[in-house]
């Protein structure tokens, strides 16, 4: 169906919505997009929410790993938050947290988004990690 995207500039996060299933070339043609954005700039985070999306194909981690490669110069210094909605999801995105560690950006695992946020958020270097599992958020009492 689509991937939506925004920038938010001040924060340095560009946040991802899917919707419906996306194709891997869907991705690399919106991230092309987001380079392309004069509100973008390397290093900036990025919250992936696939909660509404379908499992991504397996070999689809190793073609988007090859693109932040190829587009290393934009994405350096980043961190990608991929915030699933299913088992099948959480799978491929612990493969993709594996590969990653050979790439150019730090890709983490999270259950709820604003845990996603909190991490791209901290001030620490692009190379620390969260755990894959989490506890869910602080509830807000008032």
């Amino acid at each position: 169906m689509g991937i939506n995207y925004s920038i938010d500039a001040e924060a340095r996060i560009v946040r991802l919505e899917y919707v419906g299933d996306s194709t891997v070339d869907e991705l690399m043609a919106t991230m092309r997009a987001i380079f392309r954005s004069p509100q973008y700039r390397p290093g900036f985070g990025f919250l992936a929410d696939r909660r509404n999306a379908g499992a991504p194909a397996s070999d689809d981690a190793e073609h988007i790993l090859a693109f932040m490669v190829l587009h290393r110069d934009r994405i350096v210094g980043g961190r990608w938050a991929l915030v699933i909605g299913s088992p099948a999801s959480h799978d491929m995105g612990r493969i993709g947290q594996t590969i990653s560690e050979s790439g150019p950006m730090r890709v983490q695992v999270f259950q709820y988004i604003k845990n996603a946020e909190r991490w791209l958020r901290e001030s620490a270097p692009a190379h620390s990690r969260a755990p894959i599992s989490e506890p869910p958020p602080p509830s807000v009492v008032g």
